[in-house]
């Protein structure tokens, strides 16, 4: 024992100028990062203006996917609630034109603000009573549904998001289903760019015709995209470029002049609709501030961060080997956790069966006892008393070995209800005796719980260093087999291994070998 004092001692010097020199270099680490750091302040500005326009334009094109799909959303409401509203419709065989299927219908989604329902001359019913959509922009009876913008709903004189839904009976269209949403509405989900009066909104279909746009004058007055950019030079594309990614719903972004002003387009496709949002925004007033203010923000920091730098170094290797010093208090705090059984508090199998180890290797001329015991019946305790007292069994259990035996002695818990004593330095064969009839005497006055008291037994197997084992796993596995002998004469007693046992371990391997099932 006094080797392995001296051992653990050198150890510990040795950590200790380990944690010194990785101190030393940890603040002459953080030296050179402060060194690094600010040289690399002058060359910074070029980088941080680059990384700052992509950001940028990724977040912008970010910001247009999420309007898309909010757009697809909306429109999947609108023809999901039409669907099932034009389905239950064809089923009334009494009267669809009711004032109380145009209420139910306008309820099932919130966006809405009217519903009309009209037959094929656009002659019908709304939520505002009688309706005549008969020179309408937007109504044209159709076989399938249909979605369109108008600046006049001709129910209460809106602009809107309309959907057409036909109500078919007996495979022809007997009414159609018209649902609004009012573009103010809409602008809450596909808002422009930072709600600058610079920039501009629109929504085309795959063809390229503007459904829908909000903005600058110079940004919507043309009815398709394609008169939009034509003789505008576009960076990177060619005007059927683009053309052919709306009509495939294909993701773009590229920069186009419109009227002398770089701006910066952004076309999404809205789901399955066949739509595409496309985003414009001012390149000069919106973008390129944007990344301008981003840099110098940046850049900013950056001299911040290096200004704090050289404090931050003093404080951190204060902190360090502060730190380094505490932790070598509780490394073995920590250690001894690690090794711990938490239910018991006793070793865990890791930590026994290294304990075990090194007790045998620092002191091999001593006689030593392991002693090896399950408590009985343990699964029958589970299933008639339940887990937590099984629990409470083996806690109370750890708790009173602690109690029982020297503090120099290796307690641990090697498995489920498994136990392992290793009682270092027995002299001779009495002590031996001595030391079984304690363990036997221990358990037949062990008991457990708070109003009655449970009598727990135990079958022990014990095997003695060197004699019968010259490390841990041929200790062990002695101690297994008398163990295995305990039981099988009845539980509840202990029994030493021997030459005999020995003797019938070997022929039980033979058996095993040639029969895998067999106990080893």
């Amino acid at each position: 024992m006094g080797l392995m004092a001296k051992t653990n001692r050198g150890d510990e010097n040795d950590r200790g100028r380990r944690s010194l020199n990785s101190t030393v270099l940890i603040v002459l680490l953080l030296s050179f990062l402060f060194l690094v750091v600010w040289l690399m302040v002058s060359s910074f500005s070029d980088k941080a203006y680059e990384e700052a326009s992509k950001d940028i334009k990724f977040n912008l094109i970010h910001t247009t996917e999420k309007k898309a799909q909010e757009l697809a959303l909306v429109m999947d409401d609108m023809l999901s609630s039409g669907l099932v509203a034009s389905s239950y419709l064809a089923d009334d065989v009494q009267d669809i034109y009711s004032d109380s299927h145009i209420e139910i219908i306008k309820d099932s989604n919130k966006n809405l603000y009217a519903v009309a329902l009209v037959d094929g001359d656009g002659k019908g019913i709304s939520t505002n009573g009688d309706t005549d959509l008969n020179g309408s922009d937007y109504f044209t009876p159709s076989p399938v549904p249909r979605f369109s913008f108008t600046n006049d709903d001709f129910i209460e004189g809106r602009k809107a998001l309309i959907c057409e839904v036909p109500v078919v009976r007996d495979e022809e269209p007997i009414a159609y289903l018209i649902q609004y949403i009012d573009v103010e509405i809409l602008k809450l989900y596909i808002p422009i760019e930072g709600n600058n009066s610079d920039n501009g909104v629109m929504i085309v279909d795959n063809d390229g015709n503007r459904m829908y746009s909000s903005g600058k004058p110079w940004i919507v007055v043309k009815s398709t995209l394609k008169d939009t950019l034509n003789n505008t030079q576009i960076d990177g594309f060619d005007i059927d470029t683009v053309m052919a990614n709306i009509e495939n719903g294909i993701n773009q972004n590229f920069v186009a002049n419109l009227e002398n002003r770089g701006c910066f387009f952004v076309s999404i496709p809205a789901g399955d609709t066949g739509w595409t949002l496309i985003d414009i925004i001012d390149k000069n007033t919106y973008i390129d501030n944007r990344i301008l203010d981003k840099s110098s923000y940046e850049q900013d920091m950056a001299k911040r961060i290096v200004t704090i730098v050289f404090g931050i170094v003093l404080l951190l290797s204060a902190i360090v080997i502060s730190y380094r010093v505490k932790d070598m208090r509780n490394s073995k705090v920590l250690e001894n956790k690690a090794d711990t059984d938490l239910l018991t508090g006793l070793n865990n199998k890791l930590s026994t069966e290294r304990k075990v180890q090194e007790c045998i290797e620092a002191e091999p001329d001593m006689q030593h006892l392991m002693l090896l015991f399950d408590i009985d019946n343990f699964k029958k305790i589970n299933d008639t008393m339940g887990h937590a007292f099984g629990d409470q069994v083996l806690k109370s259990l750890g708790e009173q070995l602690s109690m029982e035996f020297r503090k120099t002695d290796i307690l641990g818990r090697i498995g489920g209800d498994e136990f392992a004593i290793l009682l270092k330095d027995i002299k001779d064969d009495e002590i031996i005796l001595k030391e079984g009839d304690k363990i036997l005497q221990f358990f037949r006055q062990f008991k457990v719980g708070d109003y009655v008291k449970y009598s727990a037994t135990a079958s022990i197997g014990a095997s003695i260093y060197p004699r019968d084992g010259k490390d841990f796993t041929e200790l062990y596995k002695a101690a297994d087999n008398a163990l295995y002998e305990a039981k099988k004469q009845g539980k509840n007693r202990l029994i030493y291994y021997n030459s005999e046992m020995a003797d019938n371990v070997k022929k039980r391997d033979e058996e095993a070998k040639k029969n895998p099932g067999a106990r080893t």
